[in-house]
């Protein structure tokens, strides 16, 4: 007795091989992910041919707007996360002087003024993470986290002085 074959196509296979580093490196070049981040939306892409067998004239696009569209989702949700993160944060009341509390909301709104990697950055910084938690949640490597911070922080300075100067 033969066991049925799963996929009536039967070339999945030879699908993944000529497609599965192609796409990765795409999505990687395309939307500054890592490798990680990329490799797991294709194998998501994949897992989804053999699910609902698409038409083959059309499986290259098929699978890369459904990787796209995965990261995407990945990229929605760890921001929500994010938000959730920076709202609790936000709540979390302070013990400090009146003029402190001034001069941290006054610093805050500056922070509005950066470009929004900068504000992202320096938010999380501010928030206590560290740049490897950082890197984590932006997916992004020590060095872009480290510019970024870096460049909020120059940038946050000059605002500053202009402030103080007025």
């Amino acid at each position: 007795m033969s066991v049925p074959n799963p996929s009536p196509h039967g070339d999945e296979t030879e699908i993944y091989r000529r497609h599965h580093d192609e796409f990765v490196l795409a999505l990687i070049r395309r939307f500054g992910v890592t490798r990680d981040q990329a490799e797991d939306a294709v194998q998501f892409a994949f897992l989804q041919l053999l699910r609902h067998q698409p038409d083959r004239e059309y499986v290259d696009g098929w699978l890369f707007l459904t990787a796209k569209r995965e990261l995407f989702a990945h990229r929605a949700k760890r921001n929500r996360e994010l938000a959730t993160a920076h709202d609790t944060m936000a709540q979390t009341p302070a013990i400090a002087s009146i003029e402190d509390q001034a001069a941290g909301r006054a610093a805050l709104r500056l922070i509005d003024q950066l470009t929004p990697h900068q504000a992202t950055v320096l938010r999380m910084r501010i928030a206590g993470l560290s740049y490897k938690e950082i890197r984590s949640h932006t997916g992004h490597n020590h060095t872009w986290v480290n510019r970024h911070v870096t460049e909020g922080r120059a940038a946050l300075r000059k605002l500053l002085d202009s402030e103080g100067g007025d």
